[in-house]
């Protein structure tokens, strides 16, 4: 597990390293998916060549007239444990070889 806290200046260097040696990385976002961590990570492995599987969470579309608790939206977003935690799950079983 690591944890990216700021991205003024983007830790591309760090993240790269970071990642070379996973097969497989989920970012969590509790915002929305576009131009965040997500996206940093995508732009580090296309730029960098490297071989890891990128699984994103963050919510995807604008909750237009959805209100509800902070555990209510996360879970309606897939943003809680176990969610994250079947989500990564599935996509490292589907990894496996046959």
């Amino acid at each position: 597990m690591a944890l990216v806290s700021s991205f003024n200046p983007s830790p591309v260097e760090e993240i790269a390293e970071l990642l070379d040696s996973l097969p497989t990385v989920l970012t969590v976002e509790a915002h929305y998916r576009d131009g965040g961590l997500g996206s940093l990570v995508a732009e580090t492995i296309a730029e960098g060549g490297l071989t890891c599987r990128l699984l994103r969470a963050a919510v995807g579309e604008m909750p237009r007239g959805e209100v509800g608790s902070q555990r209510y939206l996360e879970d309606r977003h897939g943003l809680t444990a176990p969610h994250l935690a079947r989500q990564l799950e599935q996509a490292l079983v589907a990894a496996q070889p046959k």
